[in-house]
C-alpha cells in the first residue's frame, strides 16, 4: 500500500489546516467521547481555541456510516448558568437528513453574551444517533466533521472548503513513524493527527499489514492568479523526536505505530 500523491502535495500560499476534526493549531472542533443515554448514542461535538473569544455563529457538516447509526436528534450545547436557571447564547438549526450519512447544525448568537471557547473546551451540540447494528462499538472516530464556519462575532474566522483522504500503511527503510503531523507553513509549526477515518488493523497484527485513512481539510486561499490554492504538509514523526516530510521519500507506504 502506498501513500496517496496528496500527501506530498503543498503549492502556494498557507491555509487553515483540519484534519478529521480541527480546524487549525489554535483552534479544533471534534467528536468527543461518545455515551449511551437513554438506549441512544450521544456524540457531544467540542470546540476549544485560543484565539476564537467570541462565538457568534457556527456551521458543520457531521458525517456518520449509516451502517451503523441513525440520527435521531440534537441538542443545543451552549447554554448558561444564570441566577433563574439556564439560558441559551443563541438559536441552533439542525438538519439530520442533511445529504446522504451527513448530519448539518447551524447556529448564531440570539443575545448580548457569547460563548468563549478560550476560557475551556465548549460542548456545541450534542447529537443523538440510534445504533443500526449492535455489534458495532461506537467510537468518536466514527464521526468526522467537515464544512466547518466559525465566525467571531460577525467575521467569518475560519471556513474549511477543501477535503481530502491519504492512507499509511508500511515501513520507511527501518525507520519507525511513531505519530503523523500536518502543515500548512512548511513545518514551522505542526498539528499531530490524533483521529482515523478507518482501520484495517487489528490488535496482535503488524502495524505495516495494515491500512489506515485520515481526513484532511484546508481552507482554499488564492493566489494572485486567482487561482484556488492551499499547501498542506504531511510529517512523520520517527522515534529519535525528529520529523520527515513524507513527500520526500519514495511512495512506498509508512509504519505508523500508534493510532488514537
Amino acid at each position: 500500500m502506498k501513500i496517496k500523491k496528496i500527501v506530498g502535495f503543498a503549492i502556494a500560499l498557507g491555509a487553515a489546516l483540519v484534519m478529521s476534526v480541527a480546524v487549525n493549531a489554535a483552534t479544533e472542533i471534534k467528536a468527543g467521547d461518545v455515551s449511551e443515554v437513554s438506549g441512544y448514542i450521544a456524540v457531544p461535538i467540542e470546540l476549544s481555541s485560543i484565539e476564537l473569544s467570541k462565538l457568534y455563529a457556527y456551521e458543520i457538516i457531521i458525517n456518520y456510516d449509516s451502517t451503523y447509526y441513525s440520527p435521531y436528534t440534537a441538542v443545543d450545547g451552549l447554554t448558561y448558568s444564570t441566577l433563574f436557571g439556564t439560558s441559551s447564547y443563541g438559536s441552533m438549526t439542525p438538519n439530520l437528513a442533511y445529504g446522504n450519512n451527513q448530519a448539518y447544525l447551524n447556529w448564531y448568537v440570539t443575545g448580548a453574551s457569547y460563548p468563549d471557547p478560550t476560557a475551556g473546551t465548549v460542548t456545541l451540540a450534542t447529537v443523538y444517533f440510534s445504533l443500526s447494528d449492535t455489534t458495532h462499538t461506537p467510537s468518536s472516530n466514527d464521526f468526522t466533521i467537515t464544512r466547518i464556519r466559525l465566525s467571531d462575532t460577525t467575521e467569518t474566522q475560519f471556513y474549511c472548503t477543501s477535503y481530502f483522504t491519504f492512507d499509511v500503511t508500511g515501513d520507511l527503510g527501518g525507520n519507525k513513524v511513531v505519530a503523523l503531523y500536518a502543515s500548512t507553513d512548511g513545518g514551522s509549526t505542526k498539528q499531530k493527527l490524533e483521529y482515523y477515518t478507518s482501520t484495517d488493523w487489528e490488535d496482535g497484527t503488524e502495524y505495516a499489514d495494515a491500512t489506515t485513512s485520515f481526513l484532511v481539510a484546508v481552507k482554499n486561499e488564492t493566489d494572485t492568479s486567482g487561482a484556488s490554492v492551499v499547501n498542506i504538509t504531511i510529517y512523520g514523526e520517527l522515534e529519535d523526536g525528529t520529523y520527515v516530510a513524507l513527500g520526500d521519500y519514495a511512495q512506498e507506504g509508512f509504519l505508523v505505530q500508534t493510532f488514537n
